[in-house]
């Protein structure tokens, strides 16, 4: 009588195929999300730094140039008045 324990060469040969594929194709995916992840970390590191305000005309500076980029229609005019009458 043939003995049937275990596995046969075929069968483990196909599982494994199995997963190398399955791991290739995650290996894909996540290389993929990680260089589309990087590019607006590249573009942030372009950005200059912010000035430092230290006197009233600095603010004034500040104040003019940001009226002139309203970029979510709000206005930093109030915020920026209640800092310069605390000058």
């Amino acid at each position: 009588m043939k003995n049937n324990r275990g596995f046969s060469a075929v069968e483990v040969l196909v599982v494994v195929l199995v997963l190398g594929l399955i791991g290739f194709v995650g290996y894909v995916y996540v290389s993929r999300q990680s260089d589309n992840a990087s590019i607006p970390a590249k573009v942030a590191t372009d950005v200059p730094d912010a000035p430092k305000v230290e006197t009233k005309e600095d603010l004034i500076k500040v104040e003019s140039t940001l009226d002139g980029i309203d970029l979510d229609d709000t206005s930093d005019k109030s915020s920026l008045d209640a800092a310069l009458a605390s000058f």
